[in-house]
């Protein structure tokens, strides 16, 4: 997977020797750590925008199993050029299977530029059997697209993941949904923002990861907002709100919010980290560090980001 990525980023530049050089600065900024193993049972599994692959690391010249959706793939979320932020190839594997977003082709269309749109892959993790397939077509309507963000969870026999509904305009909505891990059912869906992201043909949706801590999912949706989702029901227990610092930027001509693109890299989007009463969030477009009560939401601290670390 890493070496399609490297082939493919410096699509768009002319000469081998430009090609070369954006190859080179992709890999020194880190932006290539897009595919993220995971291991389980003595076996590595990991995937990219179009195949999964399960590999023994005492026999890794070759793949115990690799799957693709055929004909049905799009290039959707590969690397598309140097300063934007990098995709998230993150697998779940826990009982027995594997859970991974994939890029599905969607079709032809003179008036929509939305070529792709991801759908969730369930696998078998022992012989790589498909078990189910969602597109997630709920979540988007004509000239949409729905986009998965990084790690899934699983808890008491349901998948969580966190989907964003994107338009091409530069603007998105954030959601958490629980699936059957059995049969790929939604069970329910929970919104938690939705915000203006870019210009026109922005192509990267915002990334963000939940965490798990009792019954509660956590999430912050780099949108504004910072989330606690009842794992049973999708309830949220508590939802709160901060000054986005890009809610009031606009590009040159003044039109357009701008999401952020350079320096964000494949470890720009941590999970809310939940110790002891409190909650830590470290939202990609906020200027703190947010310290939440856990109970109820309530911030008890922000840290000025320049100053950690």
């Amino acid at each position: 997977p890493d070496q399609a990525l490297c082939e493919r980023a410096g699509e768009g530049y002319e000469s081998p020797r430009a090609r070369r050089d954006a190859r080179i600065r992709a890999l020194q900024s880190g932006r290539m750590l897009g595919s993220m193993p995971v291991a389980a049972g003595g076996i590595i599994f990991l995937h990219d925008d179009q195949a999964v692959w399960a590999v023994d690391p005492e026999n890794a010249e070759s793949s115990v199993w690799r799957f693709d959706l055929g004909d049905d793939t799009s290039r959707g979320q590969g690397v598309s050029s140097e300063d934007e932020p990098p995709p998230q190839f993150t697998t779940l594997a826990a009982d027995g299977r594997v859970l991974v977003h994939l890029e599905r082709a969607l079709p032809e269309s003179d008036t929509s530029q939305i070529h792709s749109s991801s759908c969730l892959v369930c696998l078998d993790a022992r012989s790589g059997r498909l078990v189910w397939r969602n597109n997630l077509e709920q979540f988007a309507k004509p000239f949409e697209q729905t986009r998965v963000d990084g790690a899934g969870l699983y808890h008491d026999g349901a998948y969580f993941v966190v989907v964003r509904r994107q338009k091409p305009f530069g603007f998105e909505a954030c959601h958490l949904i629980r699936l059957d891990s059995k049969t790929g059912k939604v069970q329910w869906s929970a919104h938690l923002g939705e915000a203006a992201t870019g210009t026109y043909g922005y192509s990267r949706a915002t990334l963000s990861h939940p965490a798990l801590a009792g019954d509660l999912v956590f999430v912050a949706s780099n949108l504004g907002t910072i989330a606690a989702v009842e794992t049973s029901n999708g309830r949220i227990a508590w939802i709160t709100t901060y000054p986005s610092k890009y809610a009031t930027a606009a590009n040159t001509d003044g039109l357009w919010t701008e999401r952020p693109t350079t320096p964000a890299k494949a470890w720009s989007y941590p999970a809310p980290i939940v110790w002891r009463d409190l909650v830590i969030a470290m939202p990609l477009d906020a200027d703190h560090l947010h310290l939440l009560i856990r109970d109820d939401g309530v911030v008890v601290h922000k840290e000025p980001a320049g100053a950690i670390g």
